[in-house]
């Protein structure tokens, strides 16, 4: 969980005495007790401290921003009936139960509409028993849909941007105090926008992932996140991708992910490529895959595995 330098001096006094008086915590803090009262009302906003009795949570807090869709999709056969497919998904609902099947619980910050397919989609999340409270409801926008015809999106229909950044707004603060952030692609810039103004404070570790074929697919802001997974077409004809991984591959501690699905994932980190075949039987589609590898892959990392393991566990978790 990230906090606050006074916030984690406080919760250390705590932890070394839990009966200690928010009088006595003032009075070494060298601050008022109403300000004390503040800091652990925010302790206990941000999920540290769970009700009265300074019973705390230990666990990593995870938090997913992203949009849920309905996807309609259809395979046109000519003169034939057509096929014609119903599915409910988007980042949310697909990794928290990834994350939810290994045991691990995420806050979600998403966006439905004030209809029946937004319904559903808030009963299958609460139905994980996870944080809901995040979520945002347009009180007269439907919810995203998505139609694709022959596997081409031809068709959406989405929450304007405006509305999208106002939800976003009027819930940072829950998505930049949590210990992973895992961002849907086309939010992952605005994000990057937002954590570039606050200065001095400790951010957390930024997941995202693209789909993308050549050079204008890989933007500059990724330098700034910790895990991407990006789903490339064929690995032989990613070297200017690699290429530029390389050079945003800035820190000891980010990981960049490259795969077709097909033939092998390549892992740079600290400026060096690791390769890993992939067998006949793990052979994955990224469109509809990568969230489940980028899932994988990140309970492996939270849990403190080994880079190889991780990358076992996000093949098995597709």
């Amino acid at each position: 969980m990230r906090l606050t330098p006074r916030e984690r001096e406080i919760s250390d006094l705590i932890k070394k005495n839990p009966l200690i008086s928010q009088d006595e915590l003032a009075q070494i803090c060298g601050i008022t007790r109403s300000s004390i009262a503040v800091h652990i009302s925010n302790l206990m906003k941000k999920g540290v401290i769970r009700g009265k009795g300074y019973v705390f949570n230990e666990e990593t807090a995870i938090t997913i921003l992203g949009e849920c869709f309905l996807e309609i999709n259809i395979e046109d056969k000519g003169e034939t009936n057509s096929v014609v497919e119903i599915e409910y998904r988007g980042l949310p609902i697909e990794l928290s139960s990834v994350l939810c099947n290994y045991g691990t619980k995420p806050k979600v910050l998403t966006f439905i509409g004030n209809d029946d397919v937004g319904e559903i989609f808030l009963n299958d999340l609460q139905n994980l028993e996870i944080d809901t409270s995040n979520i945002f409801k347009h009180p007269s926008k439907r919810s995203c849909r998505r139609v694709y015809i022959n596997n081409k999106l031809t068709y959406f229909e989405h929450i304007l941007w405006e509305d999208y950044l106002k939800a976003i707004s009027t819930k940072e603060w829950a998505f930049f105090n949590c210990d992973w952030l895992i961002v849907e692609d086309k939010f992952a810039e605005e994000i990057t926008k937002r954590a570039l103004v606050k200065k001095n404070e400790e951010l957390p570790f930024f997941c995202t992932y693209i789909l993308g074929n050549n050079i204008a697919d890989i933007p500059d802001y990724l330098s700034y996140y910790s895990v991407v997974v990006i789903g490339v077409e064929t690995i032989n004809n990613s070297d200017i991708i690699i290429n530029k991984l390389l050079e945003l591959n800035n820190s000891p501690e980010q990981i960049f992910v490259i795969t077709d699905g097909k033939s092998e994932i390549l892992v740079i980190k600290e400026n060096r490529i690791n390769t890993f075949p992939l067998l006949p039987s793990q052979v994955f589609p990224i469109e509809d895959k990568i969230v489940f590898f980028l899932g994988g892959l990140i309970y492996g990392l939270l849990n403190n595995h080994p880079l190889r393991q991780a990358i076992r566990i996000a093949i098995g978790t597709v």
